[in-house]
């Protein structure tokens, strides 16, 4: 895709002449951008991106790409922002961020998730307070 392209090789301004002859949706714009900025380990421009106003499609993409990308912390801080609960649980579960899970999975009776943690974590305070 043009776009990917011209931004994965660093032309800002021919991505977005081509943003603008070929009229992307606008989220399929975000995801686009989202792949490079990743791709690319551009990590401040991709937060700087994230808060320039509010991304049509959420922000578990942003999360998404940077787990693909092995950037756990960029992950974490992305994971955060998500604000649909089912959504920000499985990337708190993909993280291993056990105690982030434990209020989600009560909150959302998820049992099967609650099973997975008491699999995986070794915190007995997150497992305790999942066993109550």
């Amino acid at each position: 895709d043009t776009i990917y392209a011209c931004l994965t090789l660093g032309l800002s301004a021919d991505s977005e002449k081509a943003r603008y002859t070929f009229k992307p949706s606008e989220a399929s714009f975000y995801r686009t951008k989202i792949k490079a900025l990743c791709k690319l380990q551009a990590w401040d421009e991709l937060r700087r991106f994230a808060d320039e106003k509010r991304s049509p499609i959420g922000y578990s993409p942003f999360a998404e790409a940077c787990l693909e990308n092995e950037h756990l912390a960029e992950a974490e801080y992305y994971s955060r922002m998500v604000t649909v609960p089912e959504q920000q649980l499985s990337l708190y579960v993909q993280l291993g961020e056990w105690g982030k899970c434990v209020p989600l999975v009560i909150k959302l009776g998820d049992i099967s998730t609650a099973a997975v943690i008491l699999s995986k974590c070794s915190d007995s305070r997150v497992t305790d307070k999942l066993k109550q």
